[in-house]
């Protein structure tokens, strides 16, 4: 038997970690980019 509870947490908390990674990783490629040329904001 499936507990929706306890899947929806691992969903959710997935998504999150996949979010902050995005942001992180987002942040990270901005500030090299920001050094080599600041074209982009």
């Amino acid at each position: 038997m499936l507990r929706p509870p306890l899947y929806m947490i691992f969903v959710i908390l997935t998504n999150i970690l996949v979010k902050n990674s995005l942001t992180l990783t987002k942040i990270f490629v901005k500030q090299k980019f920001d050094k080599k040329e600041k074209i982009n904001l």
